[in-house]
């Protein structure tokens, strides 16, 4: 009997800590003293399906701290009216960021339905090399100015040049996250895609 009942109690310690995990967000933004700030977490990528996860006030300092509760690696944003501050959460993980001068949306743009609020990846400060936050803005970085060479090439891009390139690139950055591996395969195939696209255009 009391084998089970350690055997429960175990368990659900082990329930509870997995329930409990959050990754905290902190930051200074002068200009956004006394608002509320909302972060929400993206859990479609198809349909854009989002979910308010934590809120935080800004104090008369600037001062702020999201503490969002996550079970995995989660995409989410913070809302900042014209734009969204795009993060990647961790259970257990914490971020220091530096957000944008505060800009509040134009009446025309409220009542445009084809305006898009500018995504943007913060600035992180302290981050360590390995950060997934770090690891996918350096790589998106790589992987845009690729993309420009491939798309503005007076040339047939081929094969063994896109794969030249998507070799060059990997080479940067380590392959021990899962989810950042996966990251780059997903964005590589992408480029795949387009550059094929790209070359029957111009044939």
């Amino acid at each position: 009997m009391k084998r089970i009942l350690l055997t429960i109690i175990m368990l659900l310690s082990v329930w509870l800590t997995a329930q409990s995990q959050t990754d905290v967000v902190i930051g200074n933004a002068k200009t956004y003293a006394g608002d509320t700030l909302t972060m929400y977490a993206i859990d479609d990528y198809i349909t854009r399906h989002e979910t308010p996860i934590a809120t935080a006030v800004v104090d008369k300092e600037g001062n702020f701290t999201f503490n969002a509760p996550v079970k995995n690696i989660t995409q989410a944003y913070i809302d900042l009216s014209v734009f969204k501050c795009m993060l990647y959460l961790q259970p257990n993980g914490r971020q220091r960021i530096v957000l944008p001068e505060k800009q509040k949306i134009e009446p025309q743009d409220e009542l445009n339905p084809f305006f898009r609020k500018y995504e943007f990846y913060p600035k992180l400060i302290d981050a360590p090399k390995d950060d997934l936050n770090t690891l996918i803005q350096a790589f998106d970085q790589n992987y845009r100015n690729a993309l420009n060479r491939i798309i503005t090439a007076k040339f047939s891009v081929t094969k063994a040049i896109v794969d030249s390139v998507e070799s060059i690139i990997s080479a940067r950055y380590p392959k021990d996250n899962p989810y950042f591996a996966n990251y780059m395969k997903y964005r590589f195939a992408m480029l795949d895609h387009i550059a094929y696209h790209r070359n029957r255009d111009i044939i």
